[in-house]
Order: C-alpha cells, then sequence, then structure tokens
C-alpha cells in the first residue's frame, strides 16, 4: 500500500456484502492485513443497514444475493451516495460483472480472489472515491453560497430597475437648487483622494472649462478641511476655502456641503448664490439634511455595483462548478472558465500555463485574444518570469507594474508584440502540489484589487480539480483496460472490442476470426520473456488486427475479415517466427514447442460472433490435452 507501515490513523472503511462466509473471511483478512477497516453482511438488507448507519468509503458487492438483486442494491446505495465506489466480486464468468459496469458499478474483481489483484483495484477505486468526494462537498459549498448571497442578489435585481444614478442625481441637485433658489451647484464623488465631479448645474463657462483640466483633490489646501466636518459650512472667497464656485467673484454666497452617511464621507456638494441669504443657520441646517441624502444615495449605488460585482463572480465561480460535471471536453471546460474570469475581472488578456513534469518548463494550454496567435507554440523555461515564479513557490502574485519587477520576463512580450503592464498570478494546486498557473494581464480599469485575487484564487482551486479529475480518468482508463505486464489491452478491452466487432459483422454481413495463443503455465516465464512474446506477435500482425492479453494469460488476436484458411496460416507463421526467434523458457525450453491455439470463425465454427471468445478458449483447452501440433 501506498501508506506507512502499520495501522493508519484513519483506515479507509470497506463495507463486504456476500453469501459466502468462506468469501467474507478471506475478503476480510486481506482487507485488514493492510490496514483497512472491512465491515461484512451476509445479505442486502443487512448491508444496507451498515450502509444507512456509517456510509463507507468503498463497497465490495456480489452480484447475486439471497434477499434481493445485488443490481438493484447498488442503485439504491448509488443514489444515497454516489461518489462511495461499488466493486462487484463476480464469478469466473465476467457476463455478470460486464452488466454490473453498465449499470453503474465502479469496477469488478472476478472469483478466486488474488489478494494482489483486489489491493490493487481497492486501491485505485478509494483514490476515485475520494476525488468524487471532494467533487461533491464543492458543489455542497457552492450551493451554501448561493443561498448566503439570495439577498444581495434581490438588491441587485431591485437596482436594475431604478434610475439611472447620475440622472437620479442630476434631478435631485436641481431640485434642490430651484426649492433653496440657489444658482449653480455641482456635486463631487470621493475615489480615493481624488473629487470626481458627478452631477452639476448652472456652472459658468469658465468653471466648467477648469474642471475638465484640473481634477480637485482632498490633498487641496482650499478643501481638505472640509474631509473632516459634517455640517454645512459657508465659505468664503478671501479665505482660500472651499471649491471653484467659493473661489469665484460672480457669487455673493458659496457653501460647501460634505456629504457623510455611515460614518463615512462620499465626497463634497457645493453650491451658490448671486444673493444674499437672509437665514443663513437655517439654510445650512437643511443643506446639511440634503447632503446626508445625497450621501445615502451614493452609498446605495455603490452598495448596488457591489451586489452587481459579487453576483458576477458567483456566477463565474457556478459556472466552472457546473463545467466539471459538464460532457465537455476539458479544453472546452478551461476556455469557458478563462474567458468568464477575464470578463468578470475585466482584463486584457490571459492564459493557463501546465507544467512538462521532465523539462520544468511551462507550456501555454490555453492563450486567449491578444496573446493566443502562435503563443501555444511557445515554452516559458525553469523558474523565469512571474509566472515560473509562481509555479515554483505555489504563491500568488499581484504585481501592479511589470516594468519594476525583477521577475518579468519580457520574452513572450517580445514574441506576440504584446505590452504587459500589470498581472495577476496564480497557482494551480491539488493537495499542495502546483502543477501549472493562471496568469491575467493588464487590469482595464485601475488596478487588481485583493478582491480579485481571491476570485481567481477560487477559480484556480475549481480549474486545478477539473483537471486533476480529467487526469485520474486517463489513468484509471488506462488502468482498467490495459495489461500491467504486456502493455496489451487487458480481457476488458478485449469483451469490448469483440462486442463492437460482433455488431459491425451482423450489421455488413461480414466475417472475422479468433486466435488464443497460450503458453504452458508450469514454465513461469519471466516477465521480460513475456513482453518479448507481445513485441513478437505485434510485429507478424496486420495493422487492422487487435492484439490483446485475456483473462488466462493467453494472448487473443482479433482478426477482421479473415476466414478459418487464413487464421489456420497464421497461427503456423506465429509458430515459425517464434522458432527463428529462438525464444526459450527459464530452463532452455523452445517456446515455440510450448505453445497451443484456440481458435475460431464467423461464419463457420457458429452462427453468433457473440460466441467467438467461448469457443476459442474451448478449442485451446482441447489442445492442451492433445499432443504438440507440429507446425
Amino acid at each position: 500500500m501506498d501508506q506507512p507501515e502499520g495501522k493508519p490513523v484513519h483506515p479507509s472503511r470497506i463495507l463486504i456484502i456476500d453469501n459466502d462466509p468462506h468469501i467474507l473471511s478471506q475478503v476480510r483478512r486481506i482487507l485488514e492485513k493492510n490496514g483497512y477497516e472491512a465491515q461484512t453482511a451476509t445479505s442486502g438488507r443487512a448491508g444496507l443497514n451498515l450502509f444507512q448507519q456509517d456510509p463507507p468509503d468503498l463497497i465490495l458487492l456480489n452480484f447475486e444475493l439471497t434477499d434481493t438483486s445485488g443490481l438493484d442494491l447498488m442503485a439504491q446505495m448509488k443514489g444515497h451516495r454516489p461518489y462511495v465506489p461499488v466493486m462487484i466480486l463476480a464469478a469466473a464468468s465476467e457476463v455478470a460483472a460486464v452488466a454490473s459496469l453498465r449499470r453503474g458499478a465502479d469496477d469488478y474483481v472476478t472469483k478466486p480472489i488474488s489478494p494482489e489483484e483486489l489491493l490493487e483495484r481497492v486501491r485505485h477505486n478509494l483514490e476515485k472515491g475520494r476525488q468524487a468526494r471532494i467533487q461533491a462537498e464543492l458543489n455542497e459549498q457552492l450551493q451554501r453560497q448561493l443561498g448566503a448571497l439570495v439577498s444581495v442578489r434581490e438588491v441587485a435585481r431591485e437596482a436594475s430597475q431604478a434610475a439611472d444614478l447620475y440622472y437620479l442625481l442630476q434631478r435631485a441637485l436641481r431640485q434642490t437648487l430651484r426649492t433653496m433658489q440657489l444658482d449653480a451647484g455641482i456635486l463631487f464623488v470621493s475615489e480615493n483622494s481624488d473629487l470626481i465631479p458627478l452631477a452639476h448645474h448652472g456652472l459658468p463657462r469658465t468653471i466648467a472649462s477648469a474642471l475638465t483640466r484640473r481634477r480637485l483633490s482632498w490633498h487641496d489646501a482650499a478643501l481638505r478641511a472640509f474631509q473632516r466636518v459634517t455640517q454645512a459650512a459657508r465659505t468664503h472667497r478671501e479665505m482660500q476655502q472651499g471649491g471653484p464656485l467659493s473661489l469665484s467673484t460672480e457669487y455673493a454666497f458659496t457653501a460647501v456641503v460634505p456629504l457623510w452617511t455611515q460614518g463615512q464621507c462620499w465626497g463634497i456638494l457645493e453650491v451658490a448664490g448671486r444673493t444674499e441669504r437672509t437665514t443663513l443657520a437655517q439654510d445650512l441646517e437643511t443643506l446639511t439634511t440634503i447632503g446626508q441624502q445625497f450621501a445615502l444615495t451614493l452609498a446605495n449605488a455603490r452598495l448596488q455595483e457591489e451586489a452587481a460585482l459579487h453576483l458576477r463572480e458567483l456566477a463565474l465561480l457556478n459556472e466552472a462548478c457546473l463545467s466539471l460535471t459538464s460532457d465537455l471536453s476539458l479544453e472546452q471546460v478551461l476556455t469557458t472558465v478563462m474567458l468568464r474570469t477575464s470578463d468578470v475581472i475585466g482584463v486584457e488578456t490571459g492564459s493557463l500555463l501546465m507544467a512538462d513534469e521532465e523539462s520544468g518548463e511551462l507550456l501555454f494550454r490555453i492563450a486567449l485574444a491578444g496573446t493566443a496567435n502562435g503563443i501555444l507554440s511557445r515554452r516559458v523555461p525553469p523558474g523565469k518570469g512571474i509566472s515560473g515564479w509562481v509555479y515554483q513557490h505555489g504563491h500568488p502574485l499581484r504585481i501592479p507594474d511589470v516594468r519594476k519587477d525583477p521577475r518579468y520576463y519580457p520574452e513572450i512580450d517580445h514574441y506576440t508584440g504584446f505590452q504587459t503592464r500589470s498581472v495577476l498570478c496564480v497557482p494551480l494546486q491539488v493537495r499542495g502540489q502546483s502543477f501549472g498557473v493562471i496568469e491575467l494581464v493588464n487590469k482595464i480599469d485601475g488596478e487588481f484589487s485583493e478582491d480579485d485575487l481571491h476570485l481567481l484564487e477560487s477559480v484556480a482551486a475549481l480549474t486545478a480539480t477539473a483537471i486533476a479529475q480529467s487526469r485520474l480518468h486517463e489513468w484509471s482508463t488506462s488502468f482498467v483496460l490495459i495489461d500491467p505486464l504486456t502493455q496489451l489491452p487487458n480481457h476488458r478491452f478485449l469483451a469490448q472490442a469483440l462486442e463492437r466487432e460482433a455488431a459491425r459483422c451482423r450489421r455488413y454481413g461480414r466475417g472475422c476470426s479468433l486466435l488464443l495463443l497460450g503458453v504452458d503455465r508450469r514454465l513461469h516465464l519471466p516477465d521480460a520473456r513475456w513482453r518479448d512474446l507481445a513485441t513478437l506477435l505485434k510485429k507478424a500482425l496486420r495493422q487492422s488486427d487487435l492484439l490483446a492479453r485475456n483473462h488466462d494469460g493467453s494472448f487473443a488476436a482479433v482478426l477482421p475479415e479473415t476466414g478459418a484458411e487464413g487464421m489456420r496460416t497464421l497461427a503456423n507463421r506465429l509458430r515459425e517466427e517464434l522458432r527463428r526467434s529462438a525464444l526459450q523458457g527459464p530452463a532452455g525450453e523452445d517456446l515455440a514447442e510450448q505453445i497451443r491455439f484456440g481458435v475460431s470463425s464467423f461464419p463457420g465454427d457458429m452462427e453468433d460472433p457473440n460466441t467467438l471468445l467461448e469457443t476459442a478458449e474451448a478449442v485451446l483447452a482441447q489442445a492442451w490435452q492433445e499432443e504438440p501440433q507440429q507446425g
């Protein structure tokens, strides 16, 4: 097992359901000896009770139970815990096992039980189940986030039906000036240390022109004091306080109104009139209240903007999560997620890079518009650039100006003609192991924020899960369908190939043959000799033929468009090839004399091509009982 010796701290729990006490005892002994925790049940009802009380990490299930159908029981358990793998304990015939796989079983082992095969299958399916459980937990987490942000969605929905903010403020400003009999007004919104004019009315052309040339700031001596006060205040040109209206000579009355609400100053409102005020104190008190209403409007607008942003971020995460369970290819999933991420965060371009495990280089897997032209053929040397640093160290980077960062790698820009200014880069990691990065380039509006970083890290976590799942699927497919000794397709692949060939023969009225080549089991050939045999046989067959390894250890050659005569010719040629190769057994035996053939053809030996394998196996078994055939 891939774990330290001794009993693990949290051993995987495996539920075994079988009518045969001997099988239960044997399997339980094998599992517990190797550090697993095993539970047993001799009936489907007892097994279901144990499953419902405390779901295990894996289930070993007999296909045929006395009190219920194994397939029905499996469907019931999968309905409650779809991520718990189910392995079928099948008899020597694989018909039941294949039916179980079609109905949703994850794997199977045949009886009699081989401890090595059982442990290998258990390890593989436990890892597959663990990955599925992680994905299920991630889906649940996102659903909880959706529920928690229902109120935010409602706010955004209401905001989408409200009047445009600029129009609303402009209308309110005009109403204020008309009601208070004032001639001009301008509203500034605070953005960091700057004051941005958002709405105005009645401004002289000279003042409007000056505002387009110079941006006001809280750092201006004439305005600094108003950032700390909460009440409207009259200004005087002689005191050099206030904004452009206060410094104008054409107004008898000017005032600055700080916009305060929720303990925050959102900007200032400056108003002016050509006549003096007779009720100054009352006017200033009224302006203070009006300023609070303007501030509340700005605060609500900011809340709506943030709600809309959160919804876009949530939609992005939800789309990425849905992509993981879709039937799209990995390339489509990654491209969709990258496009939506760049749109939500607002960048000029972005890319996803994967590491070459042998060279340590980063390869461009996905490149968005702006850098995609020819970049997929480029590689980033190990440790080079911002992406190389993030991959090696496993930590994200947020860089507002790459020209000031010594890690900047300009070669890619030189190649593409693109100009990188700012970068946000996060690693793709699973269980702390990096295997790539996501990089976003050039924030369109402002600089990359901490919120952008957190969002990209969430996207990267989902993306890394998708890639890991794809890799696990590729590995498990190879593991299930490839014979580890000869690297040939195994008996499961052979069964699928024969099923396809049978369908082709029936559909087009054509024939095919199957040839089995068995080696005397008493020879105990070393692994290298089995691989030599596989190499020799592959060279002797046509490209259209399929060479596989059957469950009994024999080699199987599926021969499309080949009749009985052609099959016998091939068998003789294979024996001659073995003689010429001089391959020997461990005691110097001539392997050409230690082989037997099992053959079957359709049409000819049978009316149904589905029985090709059974017929050939029977012929091979008979051949071992007879004298060796001379070539």
